[in-house]
């Protein structure tokens, strides 16, 4: 079970001691996780795993920075400045009324933009098919920054709105291709 931290429209940073070792099948004591993290009972005596955190903030804009791996962010409604100082395998799930300026999101280091919730306020259903999102998402890149940019109608009589804005990528995502086959966009 992610850990969660509410907050709000404060300045937050959040380190891989929040972060948590899974529950074992049998219960056994665990070994301390990452970082002095305490580590939750894991199987047969086998340390508890990684773990992930969860980062929730509400409406407003925020400034969030994250140290560590597997972190999911939600940071809601609002133009969103959210800094990557180190870690991995990090979720940034975006929605239609807000803006996610994001600082060192790298596809080698599996970060994901979660693009359910997007789709879903939008009523848009691809029924999985990731061939479909190329109707809604466009990406457009311009002095090493990549903006995904959502249009709910799919038919972009209008440019449609920047849904988040990643900075520093360089050549490495200039597409929605390359998103989707770097592994960088989740929709189920």
């Amino acid at each position: 079970m992610p850990s969660a931290i509410d907050v709000g429209d404060r300045l937050t940073q959040v380190a891989e001691t929040v972060i948590f070792g899974s529950i074992g099948a049998n219960g056994a004591p665990g070994q301390p996780g990452t970082n002095g993290a305490p580590g939750h009972p894991g199987a047969n005596g086998e340390p508890g795993g990684a773990g992930t955190a969860a980062v929730v903030s509400g409406p407003g804009d925020d400034t969030i920075q994250l140290s560590g791996s597997n972190i999911n962010v939600d940071a809601g409604a609002g133009t969103n400045h959210i800094f990557i100082l180190d870690g991995e395998n990090d979720s940034f799930i975006l929605h239609a009324n807000g803006t996610d300026v994001i600082c060192g999101f790298s596809l080698a280091a599996k970060d994901v933009l979660d693009l359910r919730s997007l789709l879903s306020e939008a009523n848009v259903n691809l029924n999985g098919d990731i061939g479909l999102l190329g109707a809604y998402i466009h990406v457009s890149q311009a002095n090493g920054a990549a903006s995904v940019l959502f249009d709910p109608t799919g038919t972009w009589t209008t440019q449609g709105s920047t849904v988040a804005v990643l900075q520093d990528v360089g050549s490495t995502v200039t597409s929605l291709t390359d998103l989707v086959t770097g592994g960088g966009v989740r929709i189920i």
